[in-house]
This record gives structure tokens, C-alpha cells and sequence, in this order.
């Protein structure tokens, strides 16, 4: 909603191609150093919950760190104002 600065979520990968790591940010934001998930290799579903700052336009990014295409599902628990 409009005042919103972040949100809590659940990331979740499924039908991983590779080993790979995710990473979400604030959409006007460099690209960071860490990852919000990490998975082992092919044909994987992991899961992690966390928290993500948001940009003025209330958007996120998200890296697909594999060398893959990899399916992801976010679950939004809430915000933070």
C-alpha cells in the first residue's frame, strides 16, 4: 500500500536447472552481494522467508543467480510503513 518501505515474504524456487542463488532488492537498487536463497543443484524446491526493502514505486527485483531458468513464487506476508 501507498507509505509501504518494505515487505516480509516467502521466496520459494521450483524446477531448478542448475545450482544457483537468488537474490531480491529494491527495483532502484544495485544489484547486491547477497542472496535471500541458495540451491544445490537441479530439480530442486527451496524455500526461505525474509524481508525486502521496496522502491518509491513499491516494486522489487529479482536475480536469478543460475545459469538456468528457474520458476520462483513469492508469498507476500505483509509490509513494513
Amino acid at each position: 500500500p501507498p507509505g509501504a518501505s518494505a515487505v516480509a515474504f516467502n521466496a520459494t524456487v521450483v524446477a531448478t536447472g542448475s545450482v544457483g542463488h537468488l537474490r531480491v532488492f529494491p527495483a532502484d537498487a544495485a544489484l547486491p552481494t547477497a542472496s535471500v536463497l541458495n540451491w544445490p543443484g537441479a530439480r530442486y524446491t527451496r524455500a526461505n522467508a525474509t524481508a525486502v526493502a521496496i522502491s518509491p514505486e513499491r516494486q522489487v527485483t529479482l536475480y536469478n543467480g543460475a545459469g538456468t531458468p528457474t520458476d520462483v513464487l513469492i508469498d507476500i506476508n505483509g509490509y513494513y510503513q
